[in-house]
């Protein structure tokens, strides 16, 4: 499947032809929340889970500083979804000759070609993937360079083979997938899947968990670097709306036992 909304990015309009053909990626239109590509390949061993790799895509202008923090929030979302597994985002380096460029949006990109940065491709990957590594939880997010947009579908199927070959059964009964880790952050594990779900639904990553969990009692008129404790405050009281006091106050204990063992 791929989202409608790229009937409205200028930046990969013109690839939807590749994307329904047969012999591009054979999709249909959908409308998906949190993604831009969904597949689902044939497995070699049906005795294995099927599959579903899901794709963000983003371009130059995806990095700049307006819209960044909301797209890696995006990634957030979509990685808190999945526990992490088969996604990626994929990054258009350089528009298409063949896309759809406005008159004012073709004005700019000559003068980024005459020495402004800001939409460069390279500086716009390393950007990307700082901001990632920021995030412990983002780290491991696979960014897919597209040199041109037509390279897309090739790309697309290069990372599935690349990467589809059978889950390796988790040694000793563990798996070490987010949500299953989260469903460990008790001082009475396991979580039910419920409650594991109304977590995720809730904060966007285990770092904002342990945040909640930590910092949620101070004042709630008090910033310190940067955090917004009032908004802690609210997330933990959505917690305890939907989890109870009990489950939440196990989940609290867990986090500050470990906060002083560090």
């Amino acid at each position: 499947m791929f989202c409608a909304s790229l009937r409205r990015r200028n930046s990969y309009v013109a690839i939807i032809p590749e994307l329904t053909s047969s012999s591009g990626l054979d999709l249909i239109e959908s409308s998906l929340e949190t993604h831009e590509l969904e597949l689902s390949p044939t497995q070699s061993d049906p005795s294995q889970p099927q599959r579903r790799y899901k794709f963000l895509l983003f371009s130059p202008s995806s990095t700049s500083s307006d819209v960044l923090p909301g797209n890696i929030s995006r990634i957030e979302r979509l990685a808190s979804a999945t526990g992490g597994q088969d996604i990626a985002v994929i990054l258009l380096l350089s528009l298409s000759r063949t896309s759809f460029t406005s008159a004012r949006e073709l004005n700019g990109q000559q003068h980024a070609n005459q020495g402004s940065t800001a939409d460069d491709g390279i500086h716009a990957l390393s950007t990307l993937q700082s901001e990632l590594v920021k995030d412990g939880d983002l780290g491991s997010v696979p960014v897919l360079p597209l040199p041109t947009l037509e390279l897309l579908p090739g790309l697309v199927k290069h990372h599935i083979a690349s990467t589809s070959q059978p889950v390796t059964a988790p040694v000793n009964g563990c798996n070490a997938s987010v949500l299953d880790l989260l469903s460990l952050c008790t001082v009475n594990p396991p979580l039910s899947q419920q409650s594991v779900f109304v977590i995720t639904d809730l904060l966007p990553s285990l770092k904002a968990l342990v945040r909640c969990m930590t910092e949620a009692e101070v004042d709630a008129e008090v910033v310190t670097g940067g955090v917004n404790r009032s908004h802690v405050s609210e997330q933990l009281a959505m917690l305890r709306d939907y989890l109870g006091d009990e489950e939440v106050g196990r989940i609290m204990e867990f986090w500050r036992e470990e906060w002083v063992a560090e």
